[in-house]
């Protein structure tokens, strides 16, 4: 029984690693401050970086710029 959960625990961990090797350049994008994007730009590291990062769709950027939106507001008429 232990002999035959071994290989299943093996690709289990193989696919977990390469679920994180492949979101990586996604968090590192979204981490990076402007200082760490210039100097990437400044490179010519920040092209590729972009490239291997998961595209935010608009749907994404729509809901965060409603949620902005929307606490923007209701910061406002807390304010008066």
């Amino acid at each position: 029984m232990q002999n035959k959960l071994s290989p299943r625990f093996f690709i289990i961990g193989l696919v977990l690693l390469w679920g994180i090797w492949s979101l990586w350049p996604t968090f590192k994008l979204q981490t990076l401050t402007d200082d760490e994007r210039s100097e990437l730009s400044k490179q010519g590291n920040l092209e590729t970086l972009e490239s291997r990062a998961i595209k935010q769709g608009l749907d994404l950027k729509g809901v965060c710029t409603l949620l902005l939106r929307l606490m923007f507001l209701l910061s406002l008429k807390i304010l008066q």
